[in-house]
């Protein structure tokens, strides 16, 4: 795919111009990204590139979350892309993961990627599977409400042996927004947690 190249002093003009031409924006979601040259954005492009994304890949993630275009992706993508190497995911299962949820790449590593990687590694025992997983439900990485179902289920005596059975047949519940009223409710009919 071709980049456009603009040239004009106004920095909210050219960003503009460059969105508009290159991924299709409307003027008004074009305006909130200020670059004055394509050097910025065209190096982070390429780090994608060169990072197994196809030019199609790279339109719906720009389109999906535009501040990518003014990251620093050896800060703020690359060390995500060597975590997920380093627990045996491939290249391509990390273009397939980003690509279906781009804001995979918004979270922090300390503080959520890492956390939740631990959190599903406990239960599934396997890098392998974890990806697998994530790969069918990028959201399950992404969603805070998934770290605390874990929780809530574990402090209300849900054995871990269930809670791994649950991610294998139905992970989706652990996006759910009110699993401890649900909790609660089956307690109160008499089920073991």
């Amino acid at each position: 795919m071709a980049w456009l190249r603009v040239n004009t002093s106004d920095s909210t003009s050219f960003a503009a111009s460059y969105l508009i031409n290159n991924f299709g924006f409307s003027s008004q979601s074009a305006s909130k990204l200020r670059f004055k040259s394509t050097q910025k954005p065209d190096s982070v492009l390429n780090f994608f590139r060169n990072h197994g994304f196809s030019d199609s890949q790279l339109l719906d993630m720009i389109a999906k979350m535009p501040w990518l275009l003014s990251c620093k992706p050896s800060k703020t993508v690359l060390p995500k892309f060597q975590f997920f190497h380093s627990k045996g995911a491939s290249t391509s299962d990390i273009v397939n993961l980003v690509s279906k949820n781009p804001r995979v790449l918004y979270l922090s590593l300390k503080n959520q990627i890492v956390p939740t990687y631990e959190l599903f590694f406990r239960f599934l025992q396997s890098d392998k599977e974890i990806f697998a997983l994530w790969n069918y439900n990028a959201n399950l990485l992404c969603d805070r409400s998934v770290q605390n179902n874990f929780t809530m289920l574990i402090e209300n005596g849900v054995s871990d042996s269930n809670i791994k059975r649950l991610l294998r047949e139905q992970s989706r519940i652990f996006k759910t927004r009110d699993m401890l009223k649900s909790v609660k409710e089956l307690k109160d009919l008499g089920f073991n947690p």
